[in-house]
């Protein structure tokens, strides 16, 4: 067996077994806190601090994982530490504890997430990076779904606190098997002091910064774009919880649908952003995804929220957005571009908690939910202005091929 088959085999089975672990808990992490009494306010802190952190040091690790050619040990190094930390937030019980220890989490496992978006954008290659990107992205959602529907098994029959102490067990072994079974060829002497203070100044200085300027057109709008979203799910995921007598195993059941509909689709997506470029399917998912957040926001009926809920819209917008990144700056520099891209959800994972919670606790939105539209409304006009945004400012890979063919053809 070829060794970029060998590695793909395994890199499948430890996405499918991470999305497992992670969903065990994750499924139902955000009510879960809603339960022990958290605040809109301490939810978004839950999300934005950790975003915060991971704000500045992601590009930093993107560019070391460049400059030393390496994936792997960056992305085994976080696998291993995560599951610590999970299993340390079931038993702290304590939302304040709880925000401290994803903060000191998130500083620990930065190295591991430009190395691994960088991989799964490269390993298809250029002429199949939409496909074989989609088959990644669908393993995970598999993953997802099948630990969702755990999760709902296991918070009926046992403790919410079991969740955690098996989720933090299938991430370790997932950790192991990525480890031992993953083949990727470096240069361990690469990894010198000089490497990481050339690193260090290429991720903070603006000069260095303005290297990568080609994508940062495609970061800002993308910026604003999860601003909306974030901001908008942040109320919603509550409103859903209530809509649905606050049942926590239907909850994890419907992120289980959600997530085996979402394992389906990206090989959809990466075939058509294949045939029709990165940049019109994320135009079109961008504009499908900003009508069903309206959609959301006016309807009530549990029944028609659980059907539009499960549709597998996100992961056209994701695939699109992280192979278009990939494929502005060039395989060569793939960590670079997903670690200085990856600052467009940090940024708005920041942001955009930080003025939804406030305002919906401000608006009295725990008391009751209806009074949250002000945010669904600012969140979609953001997301509009976004697609606006990618439409006219963001230059593909694809369009300069065009243009040099038009000016061949001029000259002529």
């Amino acid at each position: 067996m070829q060794e970029t088959q060998r590695n793909s085999i395994v890199l499948v089975l430890t996405i499918v077994l991470s999305n497992l672990g992670t969903a065990l808990y994750g499924a139902i992490f955000s009510v879960y806190l809603y339960e022990l009494g958290a605040s809109f306010t301490e939810l978004a802190l839950i999300s934005a601090l950790p975003n915060l952190v991971a704000l500045l040091l992601t590009r930093f690790w993107g560019i070391v994982s460049d400059e030393t050619h390496a994936r792997k040990p960056f992305i085994a190094w976080s696998r291993f530490v995560t599951p610590l930390f999970i299993l340390a937030y079931g038993f702290a019980e304590n939302v304040k504890v709880i925000i401290l220890l994803f903060i000191i989490a998130t500083i620990l496992s930065s190295p591991g997430g430009p190395a691994f978006n960088a991989l799964i954008t490269t390993i298809g290659g250029k002429q199949r990076r939409g496909r074989a990107l989609g088959y990644f992205v669908s393993s995970g959602t598999l993953g997802w779904a099948l630990g969702s529907f755990l999760s709902a098994y296991l918070v009926n029959s046992f403790t919410v606190k079991s969740l955690f102490i098996f989720s933090s067990l299938i991430l370790f072994i997932s950790a192991i098997i990525f480890a031992s079974l993953y083949r990727e060829h470096y240069d361990r002497n690469s990894f010198t002091r000089n490497i990481m203070v050339d690193s260090l100044h290429k991720a903070y200085s603006i000069k260095e910064f303005m290297v990568d300027k080609a994508i940062l057109p495609l970061v800002g709008a993308m910026m604003i774009y999860n601003m909306g979203v974030v901001a908008f799910f942040q109320i919603f995921m509550i409103k859903y919880f209530i809509v649905i007598n606050k049942n926590m195993a239907l909850y994890a059941i419907v992120g289980g649908i959600s997530s085996i509909l979402s394992a389906l689709a990206p090989p959809f997506y990466g075939y058509i952003a294949d045939r029709v470029g990165m940049k019109k399917l994320l135009v079109i998912m961008m504009t499908i995804r900003t009508l069903y957040m309206a959609l959301l926001a006016v309807i009530w009926d549990p029944f028609i929220l659980t059907v539009l809920w499960v549709l597998p819209i996100w992961a056209g917008v994701f695939l699109s957005s992280r192979g278009l990144a990939t494929e502005i700056l060039g395989d060569d520099k793939a960590a670079r571009a997903q670690g200085t891209f990856s600052m467009a959800y940090l940024i708005s994972g920041v942001i955009g908690p930080l003025i939804a919670g406030p305002l919906a606790d401000y608006i009295g939105a725990r008391e009751n939910i209806a009074l949250a539209t002000p945010i669904y409304l600012f969140s979609i006009i953001l997301c509009l202005f976004a697609v606006f945004l990618v439409l006219f400012f963001v230059k593909s890979d694809n369009e300069g091929e065009v243009n040099e063919v038009s000016n061949v053809i001029a000259v002529q």
